[in-house]
């Protein structure tokens, strides 16, 4: 069973994480938890602020320490806790994907967003810290962020968080251990069968320019390949991209 540290209030789950990991990192056990009824400074992608009502969602850090992952597949992280993640919400509601690199969906709107912090020491990944925010019971979402949604919006039901948590554990911990198994071929190939606009052309920007192209791969590395209309490929790292929504 995962040691879970339950705080009622931190700055971040993942700073709070990585602080535990420096302090006892002879002793914090592989698949250690921290969640948090709230956060004062709740983080997303590149700097970004995560909006999450006092007590309503899932505020979630986990530590793993894949030694056997080499940096440069250190994607194959992302794409495990999405496709767990996505694991876990199919059970409630129907039309979840990810939207690349790993933000979760439901139709068109965000439900969940990941953030890993990787420290990498040589050519090994020494410890990873798995940030995850699931929007579970909030109705209201006042920040600046476009298009966030929730469980309770979406089926009009409140969710027992703690129950929600240890499946999404149990799910996160699963597809680890596939990775451990050596199965990271049928791990890319699950992420790209969930990938959010995966068929057809849709409407991209890069810069100041907006463009039509179609979902091509995503690279071990976490490089998107775009092809547009006009048959040219594009290899995009994240940032440089964006999904016009």
């Amino acid at each position: 069973m995962a040691t879970i540290i339950r705080l009622r209030e931190t700055l971040s789950t993942n700073n709070y994480l990585k602080d535990l990991i420096v302090s006892q990192r002879d002793t914090l056990s592989e698949g250690t938890v921290v969640t948090a009824d709230f956060q004062t400074k709740g983080r997303g992608q590149v700097g970004n602020f995560w909006e999450s009502e006092d007590g309503k969602n899932l505020l979630v850090s986990i530590y793993f320490s894949p030694s056997h992952i080499e940096p440069a597949n250190q994607f194959v992280l992302s794409e495990l806790v999405s496709l767990a993640i996505v694991d876990l919400l199919q059970e409630e509601v129907s039309d979840i994907s990810i939207k690349w690199p790993n933000d979760i969906y439901w139709e068109n709107l965000k439900l969940a967003g990941i953030l890993i912090e990787n420290e990498l020491l040589g050519n090994r990944i020494i410890h990873s810290v798995i940030g995850i925010g699931l929007n579970v019971n909030q109705e209201k979402f006042l920040g600046l962020a476009p298009n966030p949604v929730s469980l309770a919006l979406i089926t009009g039901k409140q969710y027992d968080r703690e129950e929600l948590l240890h499946r999404l554990i149990e799910r996160v911990y699963t597809f680890y251990m596939r990775v451990l198994r050596d199965e990271m071929p049928t791990i890319d190939e699950d992420y790209h069968t969930h990938l959010f606009r995966k068929e057809g052309f849709h409407l991209f920007q890069q810069h100041d320019e907006v463009f039509s192209a179609r979902i091509v791969n995503v690279q071990p590395n976490g490089q998107l390949i775009l092809q547009t209309q006009q048959g040219q490929l594009l290899r995009c790292s994240f940032k440089e991209v964006r999904f016009v929504l």
